[in-house]
């Protein structure tokens, strides 16, 4: 009896690692390697900072005041921008740490820098760069991250969720290939122009309306089929609990039918972190 359950117990074993190796190495890092180069591609390459010499230093630092560290941590560039960047960090906060967000996060990394690049954000390798968040609104940079964190959810939370890249399903209502739309497809069946720049942003951008607006998209998804479709994908498989379903924290009177950018959708903040606060 109990050598058949050792050897049960080494079978299970195997079987796990079998699993492992064959999950990160057939349908993980690749991939990943594969779509991190569509993400906001453009970068400053004059910004060299060498943070990663100062990753763990850092990482330690922040954690004395950061009950979360298992799950994020925060670095400043320079650090002396810290204290001056107070409130947005707390605004980050709030969002991730929501009991019904993302329980499974990990090793997320978040860099605010308060020099500017040729973009406003960028995100790889499990981190977030937010750069000169000061010289934007404070409302303004929560949306940036909501944005940026949405290409986190898409590369790193669905793949340890599930067996399979279930963002498949998102980017197939749209696009034949990473950059190539469906023939079928019209602008009004994107959130905004910028997801029509390539499936990891129209993903990104929707999931960020779906957070900010997303009253606006439900509305809007009753014209359109391919909507309706990318609004259920988030519904479905991201907020199954009906989290967020019918809220509105745009400021917006009236639906825009364009939108360039989610991103610069101005937002009630304070009613924004009430609600997530719940």
């Amino acid at each position: 009896m109990f050598k058949e359950l050792f050897k049960l117990i080494l079978w299970s074993i195997f079987f796990t690692i079998v699993v492992f190796f064959i999950k990160t190495t057939f349908f993980t890092d690749k991939n990943i390697l594969v779509e991190q180069k569509y993400i906001e591609p453009s970068l400053d390459n004059k910004i060299n900072l060498k943070v990663d010499r100062l990753k763990d230093i850092l990482k330690q630092k922040e954690k004395k005041d950061l009950n979360s560290a298992q799950k994020y941590y925060f670095i400043y560039i320079p650090w002396e921008i810290k204290t001056k960047l107070k409130d947005y960090k707390n605004d980050i906060k709030i969002y991730i740490d929501n009991k019904n967000l993302f329980k499974t996060i990990s090793e997320l990394r978040i860099d605010l820098y308060e020099k500017k690049a040729d973009r406003r954000w960028k995100m790889k390798n499990k981190t977030v760069k937010i750069f000169a968040p000061i010289r934007m609104w404070q409302q303004e940079t929560l949306s940036v991250f909501i944005h940026e964190f949405s290409h986190y959810i898409d590369l790193y939370y669905f793949k340890n969720n599930w067996w399979y890249d279930i963002s498949n399903k998102f980017y197939n209502i749209s696009w034949d290939s990473t950059k190539i739309i469906k023939k079928w497809q019209t602008q009004s069946d994107f959130v905004s122009w910028y997801s029509m720049t390539n499936k990891y942003e129209d993903f990104a951008e929707s999931l960020t309306y779906y957070v900010v607006a997303n009253q606006d998209f439900l509305i809007k998804s009753e014209s359109s089929e391919v909507l309706r479709k990318k609004y259920d994908f988030f519904s479905d498989y991201l907020f199954s609990n009906g989290f967020l379903k019918n809220t509105k924290f745009s400021t917006n009177l009236v639906i825009r039918k364009y939108y360039r950018d989610i991103t610069k959708i101005k937002i009630d903040l304070k009613k924004f972190l009430q609600f997530f606060q719940k």
